[in-house]
């Protein structure tokens, strides 16, 4: 009897030095505040959360992205974060995440859901995820429509593509 308590403490007493604590919200901002600083006047920087896939049918298979967690903290497939250096405050950090849904939740696990992305994330502006395909669909075919001629299989320089970039940020309202 006291060998089995004496391995079941130990075993309680491993598990417990195991876990990994979460960084907090100030270890992100401080990432991103790093990460905005490199970034060149008047770039955007989009970075994406990759879908589930189907051997993602478990809630603890997912495994983020180690850049986009690094950045966020978010650990949700399906994401999009969007980095504007110049912009006010509210607009430097943009999360476009997966919106509250509790029939779908109830499947795929609890999701923080536009309001949580701003709370508990620390994003200065949160929107669904739909509206960012929205927008990049829209700000991509009003590009290639208003240029009479344009073929698409021209090849762009440096110029061209700052030229596209402000058109696109522009229309999109990033």
């Amino acid at each position: 009897m006291m060998l089995a308590a004496a391995v079941l403490s130990s075993l309680l007493a491993a598990s417990a030095a195991g876990a990994a604590p979460m960084p907090s919200p100030a270890f992100f901002e401080s990432h991103r505040e790093k990460f905005l600083a490199k970034l060149p006047a008047g770039s955007i920087a989009v970075l994406r959360a990759p879908g589930e896939t189907a051997a993602d049918a478990r809630a603890d298979s997912f495994r983020q992205d180690s850049a986009f967690w690094y950045l966020t903290g978010l650990e949700e497939p399906n994401a999009v974060a969007v980095f504007v250096p110049g912009a006010p405050a509210d607009g430097r950090y943009i999360l476009f995440v997966q919106p509250r849904d509790f029939a779908a939740e109830q499947w795929t696990g609890w999701r923080t859901g536009v309001e949580g992305a701003k709370k508990d994330y620390g994003a200065g502006q949160a929107r669904a995820i739909g509206e960012f395909w929205e927008r990049a669909a829209t700000g991509s075919s009003r590009e290639s429509s208003s240029r009479p001629g344009a073929r698409a299989t021209r090849k762009t320089g440096p110029r061209d593509r700052r030229r596209t970039r402000r058109r696109f940020s522009t229309r999109c309202g990033w």
